[in-house]
């Protein structure tokens, strides 16, 4: 039993060190980039939920959990890419059921263990509220708007933000280090998808396994950069906007780290790199929010570091390396060709919305027909006035409203905008009006998250929304009765 108890100790050190988050994200890759799907979610799975139960402190069970999704790779993916039947296959569905559920167990338990910990969860109420709104969308018209479908689909989304909220609030204590932990999970993860996002790039311009299927390889046949190339930018667990979305949401973290600790050319790349794969991802939101968050950050940055001289030379170094690879690409002829259809793609030379009015004017119209409950989250998918959204299959996210605003209204109708504007109320109570160190890295986020998610879906995707519950999580904790609470110390220290 002693022999026991000092493996675990030694294991549990090991992995409460920031090394440890960037092992895992390298694991997490491998498994993504030769499509070892089940392994991967498996492995994760069932070591976080060992951990969540083992180990007194909880930092390695969530660099597990939070990574996991992102081992989805682009073969494999369930609604993108390839349309693969991957993941409803009988054979790789139930043992990745068995995990999710050995995980969630594991993670209850120490929820009930640990008890005490929902004292912080004074967002508890709101959540509920919203979530049980949620279930009520579209009330009143239960054969036109396939109330049965809906409600499917808004458990999806209670148990993404309430599901969510309360297993963080549990599992995760309060303590010197917590925002420090999570500042440098956040910038592992954004390093992760930065890898993912241009090993995608890889992917389609070079095919160096031969296992891409026809259409994905007629894309770039003879060099041309087609007007299909943001569609094949999957990488198996969201399209190319969600992939950039996340990774440049999570920039202030990565600032935060720069600023922290000593390794400051690490997360000043991780930085510059993460930028470098929102503006690849094509997506607009990523862009412009991530622009802001990046060249603000960068000058607040170089204004705090005390290390000016190496910040200057890593940012001219990189700088000078993207002209030098720049130089080599026009060397090719078609490589104009390439760049005018990327910066085409980037400012999409036609209504800003791209379509986004289409899906606002209907979730109007939805409330406007039911407006104290609204039309539902089914509906919109069977709209003849929005095919265009789901048009070759699709699936239900590209048929949700890219507004969270316009989805409360359409979906839910005043009960949902009222709960939405409670549950915001409170984020805003938490996140601008808290007393908290750090306060200005979760502001920055949770703005940018808010941002974004009146242009796309993020608010409703699990994965992307985990984050912004898991920070409510972080900023209930480090808020003690209107006194700051010290997370400053840094894991290097």
């Amino acid at each position: 039993m002693g022999k026991f108890a000092d493996i675990k100790n030694k294991t549990e050190y090991f992995a409460t060190k920031p090394a440890f988050v960037f092992i895992v994200c390298t694991v997490a890759f491998i498994f993504h980039a030769f499509a070892f799907d089940l392994a991967g979610i498996m492995t994760f799975a069932i070591a976080g939920g060992l951990c969540y139960v083992l180990f007194d402190d909880v930092r390695p069970a969530l660099t597990l959990t939070f990574t996991a999704v992102f081992i989805v790779s682009t073969q494999n993916s369930p609604g993108y890419g390839n349309w693969s039947d991957y993941y409803f296959k009988p054979q790789i569905l139930t043992p990745l059921i068995i995990s999710a559920a050995f995980l969630f167990l594991c993670m209850t338990a120490r929820c009930i263990l640990r008890r005490e910990n929902f004292l912080t969860a004074k967002s508890l109420i709101p959540v509920a509220v919203f979530s049980i709104s949620m279930l009520l969308s579209g009330i009143g018209n239960v054969s036109e708007n396939h109330y049965a479908e809906s409600v499917l689909y808004a458990l999806y989304a209670v148990l993404t933000y309430f599901g969510l909220y309360i297993l963080f609030s549990g599992a995760v204590d309060r303590g010197e280090g917590l925002f420090d932990y999570a500042a440098t999970l956040f910038s592992g993860i954004c390093l992760l998808i930065a890898t993912e996002i241009f090993y995608v790039y890889i992917l389609n311009s070079f095919q160096p396994f031969g296992f891409l299927p026809e259409n994905w390889k007629q894309c770039m046949r003879g060099g041309v950069f087609t007007a299909g190339w943001k569609g094949l930018l999957i990488t198996g667990w969201g399209v190319s906007n969600v992939a950039g979305e996340m990774t440049v949401m999570l920039l202030p973290f990565v600032f935060y780290k720069l600023l922290k600790t000593k390794e400051v050319v690490v997360y000043e790349l991780i930085a510059l790199l993460s930028m470098l794969a929102g503006v690849l991802s094509l997506s607009r939101n990523a862009v412009f929010f991530g622009g802001i968050l990046f060249v603000g950050f960068m000058i607040y940055a170089f204004i705090k570091t005390d290390k000016k001289l190496v910040f200057g030379i890593t940012f001219a170094a990189f700088i000078a390396a993207a002209v030098v690879v720049g130089i080599i690409l026009a060397k090719n002829s078609s490589f104009f060709v390439i760049f005018k259809r990327f910066i085409d793609l980037i400012t999409q030379k036609r209504e800003f919305s791209t379509g986004r009015e289409k899906l606002w004017a209907v979730a109007a119209r939805y409330f406007g027909e039911n407006p104290i409950f609204g039309g539902g989250f089914a509906k919109a998918f069977y709209d003849e006035a929005i095919a265009f959204e789901h048009a070759g299959g699709g699936n239900f996210f590209q048929t949700l409203f890219h507004n969270f605003i316009f989805q409360a209204a359409g979906s839910g109708g005043i009960v949902g905008l009222i709960t939405l504007g409670y549950f915001a109320y409170r984020c805003v109570r938490v996140f601008c009006l808290g007393k908290y160190e750090n306060k200005l890295y979760l502001v920055c986020f949770s703005l940018a998250f808010a941002g974004m998610a009146c242009f796309d879906i993020i608010y409703f995707i699990p994965h992307s929304a985990a984050f912004f519950v898991f920070a409510l999580v972080i900023a209930e904790k480090s808020i003690s009765e209107g006194k700051p609470q010290n997370n400053s110390k840094t894991e290097a220290e």
